[in-house]
């Protein structure tokens, strides 16, 4: 008695379809990483915009905001009005409280709390879409960095715009971590910006942790482009409002 198997015709034609459903999967996500890198796009600008409406409504900048409490309350936090957006604290953690103040003044419609939940400075603790948002890409975080005399790539830059993952361990920071392969970064830096690392508005500058060259380079001084040859999410970006 004989038993039917498949044939060799039949085990081809499995082997195909297996293969074109995978080739499908594979496919389908590269278009979702794509459409996520295009989205980075369009939120940097959506957050420029914001910071932009805020000083023409309010003549300051979010975060630094001296009066902020005059309209929406004790349980807002003041800036100290220096024209900058410090992330230092305490008492001012005005990087945090930007995302707040523009949420009180709907010009995002968010909801964030500011470092009303955040009692160490404002790297600590940082709460995707509570404090400050997330971008497409999952633990990938906008953030608002600025300090008096801080050098980007020979830049002295007062606020910026960042995009990075979160540094854990002693010093906590938000974006202080690469979340972009340096191919991601040189995409979108194409898209916004001249699409060099060290050169332009935005700035693609390695994380802490990984390899000096993950992404590009290390800042405050030293420049190069992007390390396409790497592979590793090294890639953290200082997109910048203001320099001086």
């Amino acid at each position: 008695m004989y038993k039917k198997g498949f044939t060799l015709i039949e085990l081809s034609i499995v082997i195909v379809i297996i293969g074109l459903i995978v080739a499908g999967v594979v496919g389908g996500q590269a278009l979702v990483r794509q459409a996520n890198l295009r989205s980075i796009v369009t939120d940097f600008n959506k957050y420029e915009t914001a910071i932009n409406t805020f000083l023409l409504s309010f003549d300051q900048l979010p975060g630094d905001m001296n009066n902020a409490r005059d309209y929406w309350g004790n349980t807002v936090n003041n800036g100290n009005g220096d024209k900058f957006i410090m992330v230092e604290g305490p008492p001012y953690r005005e990087g945090l409280d930007a995302w707040e103040h523009m949420s009180r003044a709907d010009i995002l419609n968010n909801g964030y709390v500011g470092s009303s939940v955040s009692p160490t400075p404002p790297g600590d603790n940082a709460i995707a879409n509570i404090n400050m948002p997330e971008s497409s890409i999952s633990n990938v975080l906008f953030a608002i960095f600025g300090s008096t005399g801080n050098i980007i790539f020979n830049k002295s830059v007062d606020v910026a715009i960042t995009l990075g993952t979160v540094q854990t361990g002693t010093s906590p920071c938000a974006w202080c971590e690469g979340g972009l392969t340096p191919k991601e970064a040189r995409s979108i830096d194409s898209k916004m910006d001249d699409g060099v690392a060290h050169h332009g508005k935005l700035l693609g500058v390695d994380g802490n942790s990984p390899a000096a060259g993950s992404c590009s380079a290390k800042f405050p001084t030293s420049g190069a482009d992007y390390n396409l040859a790497s592979t590793q999410k090294g890639c953290r970006f200082f997109y910048l409002y203001r320099k001086k």
